[in-house]
């Protein structure tokens, strides 16, 4: 007799332990309904008792595999096992297998089990019915819709079903890799693939990886679809923009052409800051697209930041130009666009100076490194005070509904004192314009100019 497991005798031979005492039964449905994997660890005895094995399958349906044969013959007991999880149909007898509504019960329940862990054996289920039920076009049709990549154990002819493959291929669009030749060279069919995994365009036949239309709506969910569009689509601009747009990387694998070309660079280092070595010699020097690069989502240059910021400054002194001829009227969308750039600049090298605060350098040789970077701080936090006057003293009476807590109380400012008043006119345009003058000058001073 093997060691005791919770009081249960664990016996090697079923039939030297003649009738299970009720006690022993008892413990044991108790102990399988809680855990029905430990139906493995009972004596063989307890493999042959129907009572105990349904109750092990019913917490966990796998447990079928350590039930006696007879018991994987059983009907109830396979039902009830393949409606917690069922890919226990793979350890049923081959008549239950042929069984179409313990199949149909199997490929459309849930995994109340494997659900922890992974759901994607979901669709090998289909793979343990019996050849005539792989070719039930009811029982192929509810199992693809429950997981689509159950397709690939459907028979020949159902591979080639549209009615089947489509709902296989909006459920999970790499299913049309077991679709026929024809369908993978359906327009819809494929469509509705890659809508849902641009990767699906990879198994499209090759007509359809020449299809403007599907290798777009591919690139929405999977930007290095591009890679498996004919040579045709991967000279397309409007290919090559969406893509980048989608997957900075794609810009490697584009034409050289596009290198020079503006809109699809800055799409590129605007995802990733690495890919400027990658533009022409113009675009690398055009202060847009360094400033896309500085404050890229993956490896920013933030070496490039403080050389970006004194071309900043001169443009924002153009749009300054009305302010600085007594107009108080500037091109505030303009002006936003300034803002936002000194924003974004500003991002790295915030968390610059916080990474090397984390790191010690205060305390270190290195502080000289630290101070290099609070003099871009200072300098980012000049032009956006300048900026920040200016929108806040120009841009006001213009931007319907917008919280002006900014503003230094002045009665002279307030608007609703008279609506007739010219915003020219008035002691109040004086008073703007010393705050203006006043940034304008500490911000050229900051950066040294």
């Amino acid at each position: 007799m093997l060691p005791a497991l919770n009081g249960l005798a664990l016996h090697e031979d079923p039939f030297t332990f003649g009738a299970i005492p009720d006690a022993e039964r008892a413990n044991a449905i108790e102990r399988v309904t809680n855990e029905g994997f430990t139906l493995r660890f009972l004596a063989p005895a307890f493999l042959f008792d129907k009572q105990i094995v349904l109750a092990a399958v019913k917490n966990y349906g796998l447990a079928l595999q350590f039930a006696a044969d007879e018991l994987q013959r059983d009907r109830e007991v396979v039902l009830a096992a393949v409606k917690n999880d069922g890919r226990a149909l793979s350890f049923a007898s081959d008549e239950l297998q042929n069984d179409r509504e313990v199949v149909l019960l199997a490929v459309t329940h849930p995994l109340s089990h494997a659900k922890r862990y992974t759901s994607n054996y979901h669709n090998r289920v289909l793979e343990f019915a019996s050849d005539r039920l792989q070719n039930d076009r009811a029982i192929v049709l509810a199992a693809v819709q429950i997981n689509g990549l159950s397709l690939e154990f459907a028979s020949d002819r159902l591979q080639g079903d549209r009615q089947v493959v489509l709902p296989a291929v909006r459920q999970n669009g790499s299913a049309l890799q077991f679709a026929s030749f024809e369908l993978k060279n359906d327009h819809e069919v494929v469509l509705a693939a890659v809508t849902q995994n641009g990767f699906a365009v990879f198994f499209a036949e090759a007509n359809m990886r020449g299809n403007k239309e599907i290798v777009l709506e591919a690139i929405q969910t999977y930007g290095l679809a591009f890679m498996y569009a004919s040579e045709r689509l991967k000279n397309d601009r409007d290919v090559v923009l969406a893509a980048v747009k989608h997957s900075g990387s794609v810009f490697e694998l584009a034409p050289n052409k596009y290198r020079s070309d503006r809109e699809i660079v800055l799409a590129a280092v605007n995802r990733n800051g690495a890919y400027l070595t990658l533009a022409s010699n113009v675009l690398q020097n055009d202060l847009w697209v360094k400033i896309a690069a500085a404050t890229a989502k993956v490896y920013p240059r933030i070496d490039l930041v403080e050389e970006t910021l004194a071309p900043l400054f001169g443009l924002i002194s153009i749009e300054m130009e009305p302010v600085l001829n007594d107009r108080l009227s500037i091109d505030c969308d303009a002006l936003k666009v300034l803002e936002d750039a000194t924003v974004a600049l500003g991002k790295p090298v915030f968390k610059r100076i916080n990474r090397l605060v984390q790191l010690n350098v205060v305390e270190s040789t290195d502080l000289g490194l630290l101070e290099d970077w609070r003099r871009v701080e200072e300098k980012i936090y000049a032009l956006d005070r300048l900026l920040s006057d200016l929108k806040r003293n120009t841009c006001a009476r213009n931007e319907a509904g917008e919280a002006l807590q900014d503003i230094v109380d002045d009665p002279s400012d307030d608007p609703s004192d008279d609506p007739s008043d010219d915003p020219s006119d008035g002691p109040s345009n004086s008073n703007k314009r010393m705050r203006i003058d006043a940034a304008f000058e500490n911000a050229r001073v900051s950066l040294g100019l």
